[in-house]
């Protein structure tokens, strides 16, 4: 078994993740509204690929919520000792 080294990837953006989370749902209408389903089991991949997807990117928007709330509480912290000083 060869182990195949990755190379560590930047974070992905707010901006970035809320790109993809809305051609995921373009993909999602379109197949909706005008794709043709070949074969039952195929889309339901399809779709369980795409629920994926869009779970994925809600959880990592949350994380970076998160980070930006933590950084948001330091930063007044920092402002609010400053001024007691």
């Amino acid at each position: 078994m060869d182990s195949e080294k990755t190379t560590p990837q930047p974070p992905i953006d707010r901006n970035e993740a809320l790109g993809w989370l809305a051609e995921l749902i373009r993909i999602a209408k379109q197949k909706g509204v005008n794709g043709r389903i070949k074969t039952p089991a195929n889309e339901r991949i399809r779709i369980d690929w795409i629920k994926t997807a869009i779970h994925g990117i809600g959880t990592y928007l949350s994380g970076l919520k998160d980070a930006q709330l933590d950084e948001i509480e330091r930063r007044l912290e920092a402002l609010e000792h400053a001024k007691s000083d």
